[in-house]
């Protein structure tokens, strides 16, 4: 099985199901995870002389903590010091439009030649590290309270029915946050008037 970047619920579940006596394969199995991956986390927190029960009642920033123990061994050597020097780098181009963990590793990859890290285990720690500086904020709504809306991403194209022209449009969203309710249109431009008439569509759907 490839190596994939693994949830914080998932490891506590992992940890769950080691500490109820499962073996390691049939928590491989029952999670689509290598073997050496449950080993992995089995072993790093049997040798931090954690206790698996405790675990499971770690909010994500201690756990966070723990997981920083995978780069024990390679925080001595210069491959990951390289790679560490680059975190802030990385972690700013990923919030970039089109940019990719498969595009960062190929950057990486062409500056680092054989002494770089395989894709996966590249990926695995830019998640780790995405997973660390992540901070969720709940923000409550009340039915009808507002209205979300913007222009999304790059424009899309479509072909004129009656010219057979390929032609570019803008797509505006917008959302009710309490129900969740999205209405999208496509648009010529992102001209007043345009808004204007969608917001017209707007208020008469909802």
């Amino acid at each position: 099985m490839a190596n994939k970047p693994v949830t914080m619920n998932r490891i506590r579940l992992i940890m769950q199901n080691l500490n109820q006596g499962e073996s390691i394969m049939e928590i491989s199995r029952k999670y689509g995870l290598s073997r050496n991956t449950i080993k992995k986390y089995r072993n790093l927190f049997s040798d931090d002389g954690v206790n698996m029960t405790p675990i499971t009642d770690m909010d994500d920033e201690q756990l966070s903590e723990q997981l920083q123990s995978p780069c024990k061994e390679a925080d001595n050597s210069t491959r990951f010091a390289r790679l560490k020097a680059r975190k802030e780098h990385y972690l700013r181009s990923l919030t970039r439009k089109h940019m990719t963990k498969q595009l960062l590793w190929e950057q990486y990859k062409e500056e680092e030649g054989d002494n770089a890290y395989s894709n996966s285990q590249f990926s695995y720690y830019l998640h780790t590290w995405e997973s660390q500086q992540k901070t969720v904020m709940v923000l409550g709504s009340k039915p009808g309270e507002r209205l979300e809306v913007d222009y999304a991403g790059d424009k899309l194209k479509y072909i004129d029915k009656e010219s057979g022209e390929i032609k570019q449009c803008d797509v505006l969203v917008c959302v009710l946050p309490y129900s969740d309710l999205i209405y999208c249109e496509a648009q010529e431009d992102q001209s007043q008037m345009n808004f204007v008439e969608w917001y017209r569509s707007v208020v008469t759907l909802y």
